[in-house]
Order: C-alpha cells, then sequence, then structure tokens
C-alpha cells in the first residue's frame, strides 16, 4: 500500500478548435493506475483511438495479476501495457476503414509504496504537485 495517500483530478476540454473531445481518462485508486490519452487531432477517430488506448492499458496492467510492488516490475507492466495498446490500435486502424490512420498520444502512471513509475508516448504530458511545486516528468515525443 502506499505510504502517501493519493488524490486523483483530471479534466479535459475539446480545446477552441475541435467539434469534438478526443481525450480519455481511466483511472483506478484500487490498482493505483491512472491513464490518460488524447486522441491526435485531425485524423480519423481520435476519440476512438483514445478510449482503446486507455481501456487496454488498464486491461493489460491489472490482467488478473496481483499488483507489482517492485519499481522495475512495474515500470516493464507499464510499457508492455503501453505497447499492447499501440499494437490494437495500429491493427484496428489496419483493418477497419473507419479507424484508418487514428492515433493517439498516452500517459500510464503506477504508484507503488513510494514511487511512481510511467510510460508515455506523443506529447501529453505527466506532472507532479509536490510540496506546492509542479514538475514536469515527461518528455514531448514529438517533431
Amino acid at each position: 500500500m502506499p505510504r502517501h495517500r493519493l488524490q486523483f483530478a483530471w479534466r479535459t476540454d475539446k480545446g477552441r478548435v475541435r467539434a469534438h473531445n478526443e481525450d480519455a481518462v481511466q483511472v483506478d485508486p484500487d490498482s493505483r493506475l491512472v491513464v490518460i490519452a488524447d486522441g491526435i487531432g485531425g485524423a480519423s477517430a481520435g476519440e476512438v483511438a483514445s478510449d482503446f488506448a486507455t481501456q487496454t492499458v488498464s486491461d493489460c496492467f491489472n490482467a488478473g495479476k496481483s499488483l507489482p510492488e517492485d519499481k522495475d516490475e512495474a515500470r516493464q507492466r507499464a510499457e508492455e501495457a503501453v505497447e499492447a495498446a499501440n499494437r490494437f490500435i495500429w491493427d484496428a486502424a489496419r483493418t477497419s476503414p473507419r479507424y484508418a490512420g487514428m492515433g493517439t498520444t498516452v500517459v500510464a502512471g503506477y504508484a507503488g509504496p513510494d514511487w511512481l513509475v510511467f510510460a508515455h508516448v506523443g506529447d501529453s504530458r505527466l506532472y507532479r504537485l509536490r510540496d506546492g511545486q509542479i514538475e514536469q516528468l515527461t518528455r514531448d515525443h514529438s517533431l
């Protein structure tokens, strides 16, 4: 169990350019896992891709396993879950014309007893708020 009390909060917004929101959030306080995805705007089915990503990462991370208490195991599991989501989205986009070209960013974070691991792809960011200070933990994957 975490030594620190965890608080989860999120807000999504479609912004000023898009007609609809392509964000998806999966928060599971019991498993201490948070997954956030932002469908690639302008691409086909971004909202579908972000939903696929959050659900697949959560399902793969938790897949009938006990919660990891080791940081290395948790990091590996988070990375494998993000890779599984990528394969799922890639396959759906390749095999279904209505999903052709879809894509999303994703950030997954898992809180251990006194540590945090994360895996991410794209330019969605993970920040930590501690003692009134905000620190960006991820680096954007963008050109």
